[in-house]
């Protein structure tokens, strides 16, 4: 992640590490997670209204399509120690695919409901506007990296062009356990996340 505005990052115990626009450069998982200051005013930065609605009544987000930053992923869904760990599991993860690919990741899943304590992180890499030599790549990519990411509770899926039914629209309804988990009917519509 890059920052282009000057921001002051402290952590409350450490010195504060000052971004500038002329000093462009990556962001650490652990200088995500620590709070953000504005350095005009030495000052928490107000919260902003995201772009990913609340959650409804039932605990999952509105049907649709949601975009969200990494920032906004963590600000709006890493409400426990368990979901910030599988974040910044996740995110290690997006930006190994980022460097390989640039179709969309989706988060979805049980993890973009309001369930405390989801088994994983369900993310999906959409190839199927995608050309043979990518997908089989993605595939190959898929196929070395599932059981390691698996073992993290990382549940990566490739949406390819030859599926008859896509990943995306089977996470956009409610599955059987997380349903039983918030006491609702199964297969009801819900949100997912487009990852920007």
């Amino acid at each position: 992640m890059v920052f282009s505005r000057n921001l002051a990052i402290s952590d409350g115990n450490h010195p504060m590490v000052c971004i500038a626009e002329s000093d462009l450069r990556e962001i650490s998982a652990s200088e995500l997670r620590a709070p953000v200051t504005d350095i005009r005013y030495n000052q928490p930065r107000p919260k902003q209204k995201m772009s990913v609605p609340d959650f409804n009544a039932d605990g999952l987000l509105p049907d649709g399509i949601h975009s969200c930053t990494e920032v906004e992923l963590l600000e709006m869904f890493g409400f426990t120690v368990w979901r910030k760990q599988l974040i910044r599991a996740a995110l290690r993860a997006t930006q190994e695919i980022r460097k390989r690919w640039t179709q969309p990741i989706y988060v979805d899943g049980s993890f973009v409901t309001r369930l405390p304590k989801p088994k994983d992180i369900d993310f999906t890499l959409d190839m199927r506007a995608a050309t043979s030599v990518e997908t089989s790549t993605a595939f190959q990519f898929w196929l070395t990296n599932r059981s390691k990411w698996n073992s993290r509770s990382l549940h990566f899926q490739l949406d390819l062009p030859s599926n008859n039914e896509c990943f995306l629209d089977s996470f956009r309804r409610v599955g059987p356990k997380t349903a039983l988990k918030l006491g609702l009917a199964p297969e009801r519509a819900k949100g997912i996340i487009l990852l920007i």
